[in-house]
């Protein structure tokens, strides 16, 4: 059953509240205490938007996939944490999706620590802002995607990472480099995509060595960065070479995913999928890329990474604008070098066009469309459940993706071309289409998009 975190009388203060801020606006400058109240709130209305919600809409089949351990092509530690929710609660979508929401929430005081390891407190509190409402990063922290598990881990590498820079000695160091070599394991088996950022950054430090060969003592934390890097690649190495799932879905998609073909179309398609759910922050994120000089090497190398992944790996798919969340680093250190006043009507605007865009039935009044209302197998699962409560399989005609697997309790026999004559006494056909391939045979029962027919007795 869907859900909302927020009762409706909550509604009005939640929409309301940053126009009347815009419209309390003192002529003067306002307080520094009172803009970090105000980011406070931002930060706070930000880990509400992920929470709300996360039931309603139905599994995507690449959710069911991830949660079901049943992908080939990845590693198999983010579908293991899917999975952890459901040695207590088998088959119910919030606490999976929790995991999402949880990590979610978790990016944002890494992103926040990242920004503080080189910049003011106020600029890193203005970033964790930013990366609260930035919309892509609230949306698939409501979803039981990879996209977010990923970045967590990848915030987590880069904040343990610049840590370790900081370090002024040995002894100092080592808990860092220790943790640097833990995340990197962690994030490289969540997805293959997670080995991207130590590797760019094991790239960075040998580089950076050859460069600073005067200096000892940054000599030798390079040496043992460098050194941590390369060991913490090895496993994901080894567990890619021995399982040719993930060899053979890389050559799959050949040249149609991995961008060396009509790339102005990959381009315009790109820009068009990240306007859809970016909107103003795509803007924001064009002004803010003059301060990625203000930022550290291995800051710029994640958002490097978050700008081309998607060219490069689908340009279609908006779960990719999730990785670029880091942006609100150079986006807030842009809106820092304006005034109090100006950075806050800035970051009310951004916020409305979240609340306005991305946020959830009964919260505000335009919600995203997967947002609108219940999904059809949520709601109709446990009577098609009911009805096959005696039968052990059935077969299913149609496209059947992951999804039909998680919803229904008998095992599914996945028949889309299949012809007569089908071995189940049931057959459920997901679209009209499918009616002529059981010519004869009796609908017993009959949904918006699925039906169950009888072929025999």
């Amino acid at each position: 059953m869907a859900f909302s975190a927020l009762p409706l009388s909550t509604n009005i203060v939640v929409v309301e509240l940053p126009v009347l801020l815009v419209l309390s606006l003192p002529a003067h400058s306002m307080h520094p205490k009172y803009e970090r109240f105000f980011l406070i709130f931002v930060i706070a209305l930000g880990a509400v938007l992920r929470i709300v919600d996360i039931a309603v809409p139905d599994f995507a089949t690449d959710e069911a996939q991830f949660a079901l351990g049943a992908s080939a092509a990845q590693p198999p530690l983010g579908m293991f944490l899917l999975q952890i929710p459901q040695f207590f609660f088998p088959h119910e979508i919030i606490p999976i999706r929790a995991v999402s929401v949880l990590l979610g929430l978790l990016t944002l005081p890494l992103i926040f620590g990242i920004t503080k390891t080189f910049s003011e407190e106020k600029t890193a509190l203005l970033t964790a802002a930013v990366a609260a409402i930035f919309p892509s990063h609230i949306f698939f922290s409501r979803l039981a995607y990879l996209s977010i598990p990923l970045c967590f881990g990848w915030a987590l590498l880069l904040f343990t990472f610049l840590k370790a820079r900081r370090a002024k000695t040995y002894q100092s160091a080592v808990p860092w480099i220790i943790a640097v070599f833990l995340a990197s394991v962690f994030v490289t088996h969540i997805k293959t995509q997670g080995l991207l950022l130590p590797l760019l950054l094991l790239t960075g430090t040998l580089i950076e060595r050859r460069k600073q060969k005067n200096n000892s003592q940054f000599s030798i934390f390079n040496y043992q960065l460098s050194l941590t890097l390369f060991l913490s690649l090895l496993p994901i190495s080894f567990y890619i070479l021995t399982h040719p799932g993930i060899a053979a879905t890389l050559f799959l998609y050949s040249g149609s995913m991995y961008g060396v073909s009509n790339i102005l179309t990959r381009v315009l398609e790109l820009v068009t999928t990240w306007w859809s759910i970016l909107g103003i922050f795509l803007l924001a994120i064009f002004f803010g890329l003059q301060s990625l000089r203000e930022c550290p090497w291995p800051v710029n190398a994640l958002i490097v990474i978050g700008l081309l992944i998607g060219l490069l790996l689908g340009p279609g798919h908006s779960y990719y604008t999730t990785k670029l969340v880091f942006l609100s680093i150079p986006i807030a250190i842009s809106l820092s070098l304006l005034t109090v006043n100006a950075r806050t009507i800035c970051m009310i605007f951004l916020l409305l066009f979240t609340l306005f865009t991305l946020g959830p039935t009964r919260l505000v009044p335009f919600p995203h469309e997967i947002f609108t209302e219940n999904g059809f197998w949520n709601q109709n699962a446990p009577e098609f459940n009911e009805f096959l409560r005696s039968e052990k399989s059935v077969v299913v005609l149609g496209d059947a993706g992951h999804q039909v697997r998680w919803y229904l309790e008998p095992e599914i026999l996945a028949g889309k071309n299949m012809p007569p004559p089908y071995e189940t006494k049931y057959v459920l056909l997901l679209g009209q289409e499918e009616l002529g391939k059981v010519a004869g045979s009796k609908v017993v029962l009959a949904g918006e998009m699925a039906a169950i027919v009888q072929i025999r007795d």
